[in-house]
Protein backbone atom coordinates (compact mmCIF):
# COMPACT_ATOMS: atom_id res chain seq x y z
CA UNK A 1 0.00 0.00 0.00
CA UNK A 2 2.54 2.34 1.07
CA UNK A 3 4.58 1.38 -2.05
CA UNK A 4 2.09 2.12 -4.18
CA UNK A 5 1.71 5.97 -2.48
CA UNK A 6 5.06 6.25 -2.63
CA UNK A 7 5.33 6.11 -6.40
CA UNK A 8 2.29 8.17 -7.15
CA UNK A 9 4.68 11.31 -5.40
CA UNK A 10 7.81 10.02 -7.18
CA UNK A 11 6.93 9.56 -10.39
CA UNK A 12 5.73 12.94 -11.06
CA UNK A 13 9.22 14.32 -9.75
CA UNK A 14 10.75 11.74 -12.05
CA UNK A 15 9.16 13.24 -14.78
CA UNK A 16 10.03 16.97 -14.05
CA UNK A 17 13.48 16.34 -13.36
CA UNK A 18 14.17 14.80 -16.67
CA UNK A 19 11.96 17.45 -18.43
CA UNK A 20 14.03 20.45 -16.45
CA UNK A 21 17.36 18.45 -17.35
CA UNK A 22 16.31 18.03 -20.88
CA UNK A 23 15.67 21.62 -21.54
CA UNK A 24 18.79 22.60 -19.94
CA UNK A 25 20.80 20.52 -21.46
CA UNK A 26 19.00 21.50 -25.03
CA UNK A 27 19.53 25.20 -24.45
CA UNK A 28 23.17 24.94 -23.70
CA UNK A 29 24.33 22.34 -26.73
CA UNK A 30 21.84 24.95 -29.13
CA UNK A 31 23.83 27.78 -27.76
CA UNK A 32 27.35 26.26 -28.61
CA UNK A 33 25.77 24.92 -31.92
CA UNK A 34 27.27 27.21 -35.26
CA UNK A 35 25.12 25.59 -37.36
CA UNK A 36 22.96 28.79 -38.70
CA UNK A 37 25.47 30.19 -41.76
CA UNK A 38 26.88 34.04 -40.83
CA UNK A 39 25.07 35.73 -43.83
CA UNK A 40 25.45 39.51 -45.39
CA UNK A 41 22.66 41.44 -45.14
CA UNK A 42 20.86 41.87 -48.36
CA UNK A 43 21.76 44.44 -51.12
CA UNK A 44 25.16 44.86 -50.15
CA UNK A 45 28.37 44.12 -52.19
CA UNK A 46 31.47 42.47 -50.98
CA UNK A 47 34.14 43.40 -52.04
CA UNK A 48 37.07 40.92 -51.73
CA UNK A 49 40.01 43.03 -52.65
CA UNK A 50 39.52 45.75 -50.03
CA UNK A 51 39.52 42.76 -47.66
CA UNK A 52 43.08 41.30 -48.97
CA UNK A 53 44.41 45.20 -48.77
CA UNK A 54 43.04 45.55 -45.04
CA UNK A 55 44.43 41.87 -44.08
CA UNK A 56 48.00 42.60 -45.41
CA UNK A 57 48.17 46.06 -43.45
CA UNK A 58 47.32 44.40 -40.28
CA UNK A 59 49.96 41.56 -40.79
CA UNK A 60 52.35 44.23 -41.51
CA UNK A 61 51.93 46.53 -38.50
CA UNK A 62 54.43 45.05 -35.64
CA UNK A 63 52.91 43.63 -32.54
CA UNK A 64 52.74 46.22 -29.42
CA UNK A 65 51.92 45.67 -26.21
CA UNK A 66 50.35 48.26 -23.77
CA UNK A 67 51.04 47.65 -20.05
CA UNK A 68 47.67 48.44 -18.38
CA UNK A 69 47.78 50.94 -14.85
CA UNK A 70 46.12 47.95 -12.59
CA UNK A 71 46.22 43.84 -13.16
CA UNK A 72 42.90 42.72 -14.43
CA UNK A 73 43.32 39.47 -12.91
CA UNK A 74 43.47 40.81 -9.41
CA UNK A 75 40.16 42.66 -7.60
CA UNK A 76 42.18 44.79 -5.73
CA UNK A 77 44.11 48.34 -6.76
CA UNK A 78 47.40 49.29 -4.90
CA UNK A 79 48.60 51.97 -4.37
CA UNK A 80 52.25 53.20 -3.59
CA UNK A 81 52.56 56.05 -0.93
CA UNK A 82 55.90 56.89 0.48
CA UNK A 83 56.81 55.87 3.91
CA UNK A 84 56.13 57.48 6.99
CA UNK A 85 58.66 59.53 8.74
CA UNK A 86 58.72 59.97 12.41
CA UNK A 87 58.56 62.74 14.57
CA UNK A 88 61.47 63.81 16.76
CA UNK A 89 60.18 63.66 20.16
CA UNK A 90 60.59 67.10 21.93
CA UNK A 91 61.54 68.24 25.67
CA UNK A 92 59.03 70.33 25.47
CA UNK A 93 56.27 68.16 25.36
CA UNK A 94 53.80 68.62 28.02
CA UNK A 95 53.84 64.84 29.83
CA UNK A 96 50.30 63.66 30.00
CA UNK A 97 48.70 63.96 33.13
CA UNK A 98 46.83 61.19 35.36
CA UNK A 99 42.88 62.36 35.42
CA UNK A 100 42.00 61.54 38.85
CA UNK A 101 38.47 60.10 39.23
CA UNK A 102 35.64 59.99 41.91
CA UNK A 103 35.32 56.38 43.32
CA UNK A 104 33.02 54.18 45.33
CA UNK A 105 34.47 50.06 46.75
CA UNK A 106 31.12 48.86 46.48
CA UNK A 107 31.88 45.78 47.65
CA UNK A 108 33.62 42.43 47.36
CA UNK A 109 33.74 38.69 45.94
CA UNK A 110 35.70 36.66 47.79
CA UNK A 111 35.30 32.42 46.02
CA UNK A 112 37.71 29.73 46.93
CA UNK A 113 39.29 30.37 43.37
CA UNK A 114 39.33 33.90 42.76
CA UNK A 115 38.75 37.41 45.49
CA UNK A 116 36.83 40.64 43.30
CA UNK A 117 36.44 43.89 44.30
CA UNK A 118 33.33 46.08 42.91
CA UNK A 119 34.28 49.55 42.32
CA UNK A 120 32.22 52.19 41.22
CA UNK A 121 33.60 55.01 38.80
CA UNK A 122 31.26 58.18 39.70
CA UNK A 123 32.09 60.29 36.78
CA UNK A 124 31.62 58.14 34.54
CA UNK A 125 29.07 56.16 35.76
CA UNK A 126 30.07 52.69 35.39
CA UNK A 127 31.14 49.48 37.55
CA UNK A 128 34.16 47.88 37.20
CA UNK A 129 34.85 44.63 38.63
CA UNK A 130 38.66 44.21 39.76
CA UNK A 131 41.00 41.30 40.79
CA UNK A 132 44.22 41.27 42.59
CA UNK A 133 46.97 43.19 40.55
CA UNK A 134 44.57 44.65 37.99
CA UNK A 135 44.74 48.35 37.46
CA UNK A 136 41.85 51.19 36.44
CA UNK A 137 43.27 54.44 35.45
CA UNK A 138 45.48 55.61 38.74
CA UNK A 139 44.06 52.55 41.21
CA UNK A 140 46.08 49.28 41.74
CA UNK A 141 44.14 46.41 43.64
CA UNK A 142 46.90 44.83 45.90
CA UNK A 143 44.98 42.41 47.82
CA UNK A 144 41.38 41.69 48.79
CA UNK A 145 40.54 40.61 52.31
CA UNK A 146 37.42 39.90 54.27
CA UNK A 147 37.66 42.84 56.66
CA UNK A 148 40.14 45.22 53.92
CA UNK A 149 41.15 45.98 50.49
CA UNK A 150 44.80 47.36 50.04
CA UNK A 151 45.45 49.63 47.18
CA UNK A 152 47.78 52.18 45.62
CA UNK A 153 46.25 55.41 44.51
CA UNK A 154 48.28 58.03 42.88
CA UNK A 155 51.14 56.17 44.54
CA UNK A 156 49.81 56.03 47.93
CA UNK A 157 49.05 53.16 49.82
CA UNK A 158 45.68 52.87 50.96
CA UNK A 159 43.97 49.94 53.65
CA UNK A 160 40.37 50.29 52.83
CA UNK A 161 38.26 48.71 55.86
CA UNK A 162 35.29 46.57 53.97
CA UNK A 163 32.27 45.56 57.02
CA UNK A 164 30.72 42.15 56.40
CA UNK A 165 27.45 41.60 55.80
CA UNK A 166 26.10 38.84 58.23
Amino acid sequence: MKSKQNLKIVLPLIVITVITWSIIIYSIVDGFSYNEPIGLPPNTSFDHDNLDDEFTRKIDKPLSYKKLAIDPFKMKTYTITSPKTKKSISSNRKKKQSTSINYRIIGTIIDDNKKIVTLEDLSKNQITNLQEGEKYFNIKIISIGINDLVLIEKGERKIVEINPIN
